[in-house]
């Protein structure tokens, strides 16, 4: 029995990293329910306490919590990939390699599930002691937001912790790992919505929607604001976020259990990876000069045509990032001249593929054409303009209108 655990759990190495959490984890927890009942001791001093409180304002803390928490635990737990004596030492234990990665998740997600825990129950308690109204509805659903928000943002920092080896190098692949990817399909649907006028953006699916993904949260800022009281209530958000941590945690197990001791101390295990790695830098500006060109040009090569200056200085900004980072990280100034063909390739590539892919994209639904008998309902969603929904709002969006009219007018508008 006890052999089976050390295969793929080591208890005695999970209580220890707890406590070598201790620190750490102690002070964002003070800090998160200190930043909490702050507010609430200001409204008994003053006297406020027949106001109603909303959801932001019964853990505010845990909006940054999600990311300094999620980010900083998995540094500090997975500190000893980044020595050489530190990784010798963890991969000598008498366990398999996946046991001593899930123990070390384990005690993360501890603290991080205690912590948000802890400020939520506060936050609640703190309020409904001092007599002023909180509904009861958001209890489950902060704990589930903040707990599985902050789990991403842990799952994809251990992908980064695992195929990279200096603290550098970690935090340029978390903040790519965490937000890249779901920047160029934001992007990606926003053209997608201007190439396609039938196209709404809620008919979009999850991959282009940053609502989906709780991690996302400035990105979803970004595209139009953001507003805690109305994630709360997307259950969808919940389900993506959590089936994405599982993913991206079992991603790390696999990378963890491939992972070199020589790569401590390196920015990438290989120079295969490294370029990858440079090339994943340079991503975020070029995406940026095809996004712009296409909404503000109508495409990459009109922007150009007719705004050429702003095109040379955002890929002098590029080249800046791409080969500053390269010399960062190898400190070598012979492996520049090896990193230019690669980055006009990405100069011209990039931008190219994803007008490319825009236009396809659009095409293929603006040649959908929507036939009334296609339309079997019509259904209002209403928001108001700081995103709470009201008791009407609800009422109002579970209503499907199958009248005749109104579904022709919109097939109409649909082909127009």
């Amino acid at each position: 029995m006890t052999k089976t655990k050390q295969h793929w759990f080591n208890l005695r190495l999970y209580v220890d990293m707890l406590r070598q959490l201790k620190l750490i984890g102690g002070i964002l927890a003070g800090a998160c329910l200190v930043i909490t009942l702050l507010p609430i001791i200001y409204y008994v001093v003053e006297g406020i306490t027949d106001s109603n409180v909303d959801a932001t304002e019964v853990a505010p803390a845990l909006l940054a919590f999600l990311y300094i928490g999620g980010i900083g635990m998995v540094y500090v737990a997975f500190s000893y990939l980044n020595t050489r004596s530190g990784c010798d030492f963890y991969y000598s234990l008498p366990n398999k390699a996946r046991a001593t990665y899930l123990s070390v998740v384990a005690a993360v997600a501890t603290w991080i599930v205690g912590t948000v825990t802890a400020t939520v129950l506060a936050g609640m308690f703190a309020y409904t002691a001092c007599g002023m109204a909180v509904t009861p509805i958001f209890l489950p659903r902060l704990l589930a937001y903040f707990t599985v928000g902050t789990l991403l943002v842990a799952s994809g920092t251990t992908i980064a912790v695992c195929i990279s080896g200096t603290r550098f190098s970690n935090l340029i692949l978390t903040g790519l790992i965490l937000f890249l990817p779901r920047l160029v399909l934001m992007l990606l649907g926003d053209v997608i919505c201007r190439l396609a006028p039938n196209v709404v953006e809620s008919a979009l699916p999850m991959l282009v929607n940053p609502d989906y993904n709780i991690a996302a949260l400035p990105l979803a800022m970004l595209n139009g604001g953001f507003y805690l009281d109305a994630s709360l209530l997307f259950a969808s958000g919940y389900l993506y976020s959590f089936c994405l941590a599982l993913l991206q945690f079992a991603l790390g197990l696999w990378l963890y259990c491939r992972r070199r001791s020589e790569t401590a101390g390196q920015s990438a295990p290989s120079r295969l990876c490294q370029h990858l790695y440079r090339s994943a830098i340079a991503v975020p500006i070029l995406v940026l000069i095809a996004y712009m060109g296409i909404k503000e040009w109508g495409s990459v090569v009109n922007f150009l045509n007719y705004d050429f200056s702003t095109v040379l200085i955002l890929v002098l900004l590029n080249g800046l990032a791409y080969f500053v980072y390269e010399l960062i990280t190898t400190k070598r100034f012979k492996n520049l001249l090896t990193a230019l063909p690669l980055f006009v390739v990405l100069t011209v590539g990039v931008p190219l593929l994803f007008n490319g892919v825009a236009e396809g994209s659009a095409s293929l639904l603006v040649a959908r054409q929507m036939d009334t008998a296609d339309i079997r309902g019509v259904k209002i969603v209403t928001l108001d303009e700081y995103g709470y929904p009201s008791y009407t709002d609800l009422l109002v969006n579970d209503i499907v209108y199958e009248n005749e009219e109104i579904i022709r007018m919109l097939s109409l508008y649909h082909e127009r």
